[in-house]
């Protein structure tokens, strides 16, 4: 909902020189009437591609974390262990 705002705004000049939302408007939209319909795809598709990278890299680091969690569940459930076996010889 907002970005279509945005865009309706930057299209319209609306929105402040240098601004955050204008920068991103920039940076999201391609005028096809000066790159044409391949360059269009080719802005498009390195868009798709710079998106995946930063799902790959995300992906990455909750898998990270789901293993140090893991590890550490690991680690106390031998530290019980551990315990139960030491309070038998006491």
């Amino acid at each position: 909902m907002y970005t279509s705002v945005v865009f309706r705004k930057a299209r319209a000049g609306e929105l402040e020189m240098d601004s955050g939302l204008e920068a991103l408007a920039r940076l999201t939209e391609v005028n096809v009437d000066e790159v044409g319909v391949n360059g269009a795809k080719n802005f498009f598709e390195a868009k798709i591609e710079e998106l995946s990278k930063t799902n790959k890299f995300h992906d990455e680091i909750i898998q990270e974390q789901e293993e140090k969690r893991r590890e550490n569940e690991e680690k106390a459930r031998r530290r019980q262990m551990f315990k139960e076996k030491a309070a038998l010889f006491q």
